[in-house]
């Protein structure tokens, strides 16, 4: 089967709302999702980012698609991370800190695939109750007679003991003189630690390779969350910075791009349960909020996203919710009231905040239609005191 019939196949099988009905020559693709937790998104050698040494992820990003402007749902890591098993937004499944579990009653894309015949595990703290004993190693070393998935996730340890180089790494332009020195020791031990993670992708795509498993394997790396290692005197996480919600995504999808392909337009990891399940040749549940991204991977085009969405801190005074549309960033708190408004194309590190501008009153009044269309589109309708925004 070439290329173009196995596209045509498998999209046109979830397009029309039925399982892929793939016979024996057909098989769906295994998927493999690797989850940073911590790591930035522009922390990328492809990126610009010269002190990122990860030769493994340039090995993968050399046949993938890149989204350089991709964003997590909410900067915490539980959230976060079932907001990628569900394709929903954490308000929605209850998940609005750290600590609290993934409802047992929420609809994974993991139960979603065992559904449709794949083997499946979940490796690394997802602080939910699925997953399998053993190594995620051992998984990739058995001999597999149906297709599988398997999600892991690491944490970037962002205290871990490292020497310190001769020349200290630049810190970034919204990082405070006086706490620089911290900072440059905090980025040596971040970039350290970003090199151990690519080892472990490094180890996973050879297994890959030695099992035969490439050619047939849709591969993921993104992260939980970004970092904000002191820009803006911050540490810590639930910032709106983008430090903290810019997140990297890459896909290899082996029947798309030959060489690494960028779409540079705000996506959501919230995305990538809808677009797995299309990979896969399965329809999506009706209550998934994400965007299919599968387009962008199997033929180069498709829908662009006019905006996208975050939400942090929930349940908290410092609740806070954000759109990007664009290069605009709105940024208001739990009772919408704007406090952040940036370009992100003239002031990528954030430094000046145009919420108050009397030139902005239009952007403003723009951005927050927005904010309320997304708010809209994801019944993000009562805050989780119980406070009604709109009727």
């Amino acid at each position: 089967m070439n290329r173009r019939r196995f596209l045509a196949r498998v999209l046109g099988a979830a397009a029309a709302g039925r399982g892929g009905g793939f016979s024996q020559d057909e098989r769906p693709p295994n998927i493999v999702m690797l989850v940073a937790g911590g790591w930035r998104g522009q922390a990328l050698p492809f990126a610009g980012d010269r002190y990122a040494a990860t030769p493994n992820l340039q090995r993968l990003s050399n046949s993938g698609v890149w989204f350089p402007r991709a964003y997590t749902p909410n900067p915490e890591s539980d959230p976060a991370k079932a907001a990628l098993l569900t394709g929903r937004y954490p308000h929605a499944i209850g998940v609005i800190r750290d600590g609290i579990p993934l409802p047992a009653h929420e609809t994974t894309l993991a139960t979603l695939l065992t559904a449709a015949g794949y083997s499946t595990g979940l490796f690394g703290g997802w602080n939910t109750e699925i997953g399998i004993t053993g190594s995620v190693f051992d998984f990739l070393r058995q001999p597999h007679d149906r297709p599988f998935f398997i999600a892991v996730t690491w944490q970037i340890r962002e205290d871990e003991p490292v020497d310190l180089p001769e020349t200290p790494l630049r810190v970034r332009m919204n990082v405070p003189a006086e706490i620089a020195g911290e900072v440059q020791r905090k980025l040596t031990r971040y970039y350290a630690e970003c090199t151990r993670l690519d080892g472990e992708v490094g180890s996973i795509l050879t297994l890959l390779e030695e099992h035969g498993s490439t050619g047939n394997t849709v591969v993921v790396f993104t992260a939980d969350r970004g970092a904000m290692l002191g820009s803006h005197s911050l540490f810590g996480d639930g910032q709106s910075f983008e430090e903290a919600v810019r997140v990297p995504l890459l896909i290899q999808f082996p029947r798309g791009a030959q060489s690494r392909r960028t779409v540079d337009m705000p996506v959501c990891t919230v995305d990538l349960a809808p677009t797995l399940l299309r990979l896969a040749g399965r329809s999506r549940t009706g209550d998934m909020q994400g965007d299919d991204l599968s387009g962008w991977l199997a033929a180069g085009e498709g829908e662009r996203s006019e905006s996208v969405y975050c939400q942090g801190r929930l349940g908290s005074e410092g609740e806070w919710r954000m759109v990007v549309r664009g290069f605009d960033k709105i940024v208001v708190d739990r009772e919408l009231n704007i406090s952040h408004l940036f370009n992100l194309r003239q002031d990528p590190y954030e430094m000046e905040n145009l919420a108050s501008e009397k030139g902005q009153r239009t952007k403003r009044d723009e951005m927050l239609a927005i904010l309320d269309n997304r708010l809209r589109r994801v019944s993000d309708k009562v805050l989780p005191s119980g406070l009604k925004l709109r009727d």
